[in-house]
């Protein structure tokens, strides 16, 4: 492999093969019109303690406009923190793809992606995987603010909190939501497999793990109380933000099938 590439494999066999853990990556891009470039910045954290050394590790990446590739290529990734210019980017991209295919075995974060920007790549993505992330951003943001609200109640001694108008979604889900549920669970593009897969609810919020040890409501006070684990415990906070979005969405999906299969 180091003759056909023409590269030194040992820095990154050794990275990867002698210490544990794995690549995580903040990333976020930006464009400039008047340049017509995009630019990717990236930083590693989490490095391992006894060894900080970068990873190094491919990132293939492409910008999408209405759900085509419009550029692509695979950026060799190995400082701490790096740049990627993409020039002659003649109109802004709708979204980055970032490590498609799934390039590099890691985690990655996009730190300036809007909630729009999130819910468009999670329908017009073509990397299929990337579709879940993004998916999987906007549902673990919505399932905090349920925690959130559920902790403002709390605060405010059981009294639910009023709604300001276009404020956070609170203990309702959004509408946008539901729309983006609904686009997927119909998106006949995609296998009925991939749908359940990607439409899928568990119990954690991957984005806030700030917001695994709170406990927002009596039930999870009862439950906290004679849990004797700490996991048990982390997963009574959780549980109530999952069965206080799935519900809903779940009735949601039942609602949308039967209008489809029984239209009068």
């Amino acid at each position: 492999m180091e003759h056909a590439s023409g590269q030194s494999l040992m820095p990154m066999a050794n990275l990867w093969l002698r210490r544990s853990g794995h690549p995580h990556i903040l990333y976020s891009g930006s464009y400039d019109s008047a340049a017509r470039t995009y630019t990717v910045s990236m930083e590693q954290t989490q490095l391992p303690a006894a060894d900080p050394q970068p990873w190094i590790l491919p990132v293939d990446w492409a910008l999408v406009k209405d759900g085509a590739v419009t550029h692509t290529g695979v950026h060799r990734l190995s400082a701490a923190k790096d740049a990627l210019v993409i020039r002659d980017v003649e109109t802004e991209p709708d979204f980055l793809s970032f490590a498609r295919n799934w390039s590099y075995f890691g985690t990655h974060a996009n730190t300036k992606a809007s909630g729009a920007q999130l819910a468009r790549q999670a329908l017009t993505d073509p990397d299929c995987v990337n579709r879940y992330f993004a998916y999987r951003a906007v549902v673990d943001a919505e399932k905090a603010a349920i925690i959130e609200a559920l902790r403002t109640e709390r605060a405010a001694g059981g009294q639910p909190e009023q709604r300001p108008e276009g404020g956070a979604p609170g203990l309702t889900v959004s509408p946008e939501l539901v729309q983006l549920h609904a686009a997927i669970l119909f998106d006949e593009q995609m296998t009925a497999g991939a749908r359940a897969s990607l439409l899928r609810e568990g119990e954690d919020i991957h984005t806030r793990k700030d917001l695994s040890f709170l406990y927002v409501s009596r039930e999870i006070q009862r439950e906290h109380r004679y849990s004797r684990t700490p996991a048990a415990r982390c997963t009574a906070a959780q549980r109530v933000a999952t069965v206080a979005l799935t519900l809903p969405l779940h009735c949601i999906s039942f609602h949308f099938f039967v209008s489809f299969a029984c239209p009068h």
